[in-house]
């Protein structure tokens, strides 16, 4: 929501109180994820694929609302985690995430750098040709698209999240007989009160999110970190009030 002045219909329903100890600190900032993203992470990403305990789960693309998925995929014990991108940094914090989240710091976590285009011939070597139970897109371009079908497992699920502006093909010739499932849409919501909770007790570390601080008096500058989101080792940009 960009704009100086924005009206919320029925507001009342979706407003979470934040207790006054919280304010102006990091567990407060970290809040602001649960409006977007980790909601959207965990219930289009995770709830919608319908998540079990023991599975593998690939995430395609980790950027924000991918590295959302990671952090709340602890809360039920997967077996194994793919993670594909081609930002080092990115699949660096992958690492750091995994390590400091309930659930997943016995997990193994593969982290596989796509510039060479070779993330399938990799998940499909580690996987013994098998594939992966989960596969997350968050990416939002056909090559994700691809990658997925190319790696999920037989009887596995697609979960999509990313936003797509171009056309991709699924190729059913070669997929029909797999009996995979696919889900795509939008946040849900309904996570929000439990990942509020979660975050409050800093069960998930949701802060490790926000890479940028920036004042509002400086929003180009928050475009510019958004823009080139590669050199700035941008995540998420949260903006501070500093206006009258």
């Amino acid at each position: 929501m960009q704009g100086t002045h924005a009206r919320v219909p029925h507001a009342d329903f979706s407003t979470q109180l934040i207790p006054e100890a919280v304010w102006d600190t990091d567990i407060e900032d970290a809040i602001v994820m649960c409006s977007d993203i980790l909601p959207t992470g965990l219930e289009v990403g995770l709830l919608d694929g319908a998540i079990k305990p023991g599975m593998s789960i690939a995430i395609v693309g980790v950027g924000p609302v991918g590295l959302a998925s990671l952090i709340t995929a602890g809360s039920y014990q997967p077996g194994e985690l793919f993670v594909i991108d081609t930002n080092n940094h990115r699949l660096d914090t992958c690492v750091e995430l995994k390590n400091t989240t309930d659930g997943l710091t016995t997990v193994p976590l593969h982290t596989i750098d796509n510039s060479a285009g070779t993330a399938v011939e990799e998940v499909m070597t580690l996987t013994h040709g098998h594939g992966v139970d989960l596969v997350v897109e968050a990416i939002g371009v056909p090559v994700g698209w691809y990658i997925c079908q190319d790696i999920v497992k037989a009887g596995g699920h697609i979960a999509m999240l990313g936003v797509h502006g171009k056309s991709a093909t699924i190729n059913l010739e070669r997929m029909w007989h797999r009996n995979f499932r696919f889900s795509a849409g939008l946040v849900h919501g309904y996570t929000i009160p439990s990942l509020v909770h979660k975050v409050l007790n800093e069960e998930i570390p949701a802060h490790k999110l926000i890479s940028h601080k920036v004042p509002m008096s400086q929003i180009s500058q928050a475009y510019d970190l958004f823009s080139n989101a590669a050199r700035h080792k941008t995540l998420k940009v949260l903006l501070e009030n500093d206006l009258n």
